[in-house]
């Protein structure tokens, strides 16, 4: 019976006709020789399948699928569905292997027993001009304990650098299909839940830089879908699983933790903002925070908190942005604040967000535009009405049923033109749904209302509503 090899290295490719022998020729070369490579020819139009085929014929390590095209994703998959080596590779096929990174690899595994996932710097090859330069990072290297986290900031792991054991890997399912760019990103999310990864401080990798790869052609779809699976991510995941190598019965661990955590939620220029500003990384930290079975630790953190909270509502500006952080503001002015994790729907913030850009505010809209219709099946809602403007509204809900209802309803309409509503009901804790902000009536003794700042309607439904423009 045949060995297995040390190394399964998954190679998808598209037309790659030009690249795929040099990515071929490097694994060839590698100076440890304990490796099969799976190919999947993902419905090449060009001669790529052709090459990869007379690849297989000279050497029985290499093995070929072909296959419909069905994406990256699904390419990786069905490679990965074929890998029988105990460690997990991936070569893009305009990429290339330093010629010993699996060498390099084995060491690293020998020496870290226990370890599950590796992953390390690259070097970049710059086809225009040939140029050859050593890469650091995409992203800061995390501190111990919040390598999720970082992950809502940057991504700082390259795929072609990574080295998986396969259990581990299986452990946790295959590539997400419903991701076009983040398929990767999103696998490295739910392996760190249970896996903590350890960077190999060595350029082992080359990643071809040129005009025809996906990333330059459509660049800012990569943000756009890594804000998707982290968001997707989040709505799946408490603060405990996020931070899950963090001893929060520990105050100094967990209040470290804690800071950098907000620090992250905190920073408008992360990767999980790039379809709109939302609050579910700073929600999963104060449901933490203030939940009914809170430790004394995180209640130790609340004022803490508290004051993270309000000085971001005192930011200056009128976007989006400052209206999630007032509406937090507000739901913090309790004695006892509430705060229930509501899932975020990543379609739905896009579209809220497309809209907004079509108005003037934040970025380029037809970048977005194009990425909801090509990815998600969504065309742009109706052009606002002339003159409209993002204004802000407030609604007091004297009962919960069916005054509550009625309001929302009433929100849900008003917010399709990008208006910025909050729902104030007694009794109910914080959440945030469809860019619509509800939370409790703060007690008159805690002066809760002024966090919205200026508003241009406030609403008394049990009353005649007052159109005159106040102060909440």
């Amino acid at each position: 019976m045949m060995d297995l090899p040390f190394a399964s290295i998954l190679i998808p490719t598209y037309n790659h006709e030009r690249y795929i022998g040099a990515a071929l020729d490097s694994v060839l070369a590698q100076t440890d020789s304990s490796w099969e490579a799976i190919v999947v020819d993902d419905g090449s139009t060009d001669g790529s399948g052709a090459v990869i085929d007379a690849y297989a014929a000279n050497d029985s390590r290499i093995r070929v699928v072909h296959q419909p095209n069905g994406g990256v994703a699904s390419a990786l998959n069905a490679a990965l569905r074929e890998a029988r080596g105990d460690w997990i590779h991936w070569l893009s096929s305009d990429d290339l292997f330093q010629r010993t990174k699996l060498a390099l690899n084995r060491r690293w595994i020998e020496r870290n027993p226990g370890v599950n996932f590796f992953y390390s710097y690259f070097w970049l090859l710059f086809e225009a001009n040939g140029r050859r330069e050593k890469h650091d990072l995409w992203g800061p290297l995390p501190l111990p304990g919040l390598q999720i986290p970082t992950l809502f900031y940057r991504n700082y792991i390259s795929g072609i650098s990574i080295c998986i054991n396969r259990k581990a890997w299986h452990k946790v399912g295959f590539f997400d299909e419903r991701y076009h760019y983040a398929q990767d990103y999103a696998l490295w999310l739910r392996l760190l839940v249970d896996n903590e990864a350890r960077f190999i401080p060595e350029w082992t990798v080359v990643n071809r830089h040129h005009a025809g790869q996906g990333s330059e052609q459509f660049p800012e779809a990569c943000y756009f879908d890594t804000a998707k699976a982290g968001i997707d991510f989040l709505n799946n995941h408490s603060l405990v699983e996020l931070i899950p190598r963090i001893d929060l019965s520990d105050p100094d661990a967990a209040a470290d933790a804690i800071e950098r955590v907000v620090d992250i939620a905190c920073d408008r220029s992360a990767f999980l903002y790039s379809l709109g500003p939302h609050p579910a990384l700073i929600l999963r930290v104060l449901e933490w925070a203030f939940g009914s079975d809170a430790g004394p630790v995180a209640a130790g953190l609340r004022d803490k908190l508290r004051d993270r909270v309000r000085s971001m509502a005192l930011e200056e500006g009128d976007e989006d942005w400052n209206w999630v952080w007032r509406g937090l503001a507000v739901g913090c002015a309790q004695h006892n604040p509430r705060f229930a994790y509501h899932a975020v729907d990543a379609r739905e913030l896009a579209r809220r967000e497309h809209a907004s850009r079509r108005q003037g505010r934040g970025g380029p809209a037809e970048p977005l535009r194009v990425y909801l219709r090509r990815f998600e099946g969504l065309d742009e809602r109706a052009e606002p009405p002339a003159g409209s403007s993002p204004a802000r509204i407030v609604m007091l809900v004297q009962s919960v049923e069916p005054a509550l209802l009625a309001a929302r309803q009433a929100a849900t309409q008003l917010s399709e033109y990008g208006l910025r509503i909050a729902v104030v009901v007694s009794g109910y804790p914080y959440h945030w749904e469809a860019a619509i902000t509800t939370v409790p009536r703060p007690p008159v003794d805690r002066d809760g209302f002024p966090w919205f700042g200026e508003v241009e309607l406030a609403l008394a439904l049990d009353r005649r509503p007052s159109r005159t423009p106040v102060h909440a």
